[in-house]
């Protein structure tokens, strides 16, 4: 599925990042933060979504903001 395969990069690209950076373990706690407020908003919207659109719309929704985040996060080591 296009979600799973998205959230596994997204996961893995966000941790990863922190590891070259001054405070990686304060990295990571903000990172799960961030991740944690991020898919009460994702989950919200496709709630919403499922109300007002067919299910195919929903599923659709979901991996493609996993797929946008996980790209947002495309993020050079050396920055």
């Amino acid at each position: 599925m296009a979600e799973e395969y998205w959230d596994k990069i997204l996961n893995k690209k966000a941790l990863n990042s922190c590891e070259s950076r001054a405070n990686p373990k304060e990295c990571r706690e903000i990172v799960k933060n961030s991740e944690k407020l991020w898919i009460q908003y994702r989950d919200a919207m496709a709630e919403t979504l499922d109300i007002i659109s067919p299910r195919l719309i929903v599923n659709f929704f979901v991996a493609e903001e996993t797929k946008k985040q996980a790209q947002l996060l495309d993020v050079d080591d050396d920055a």
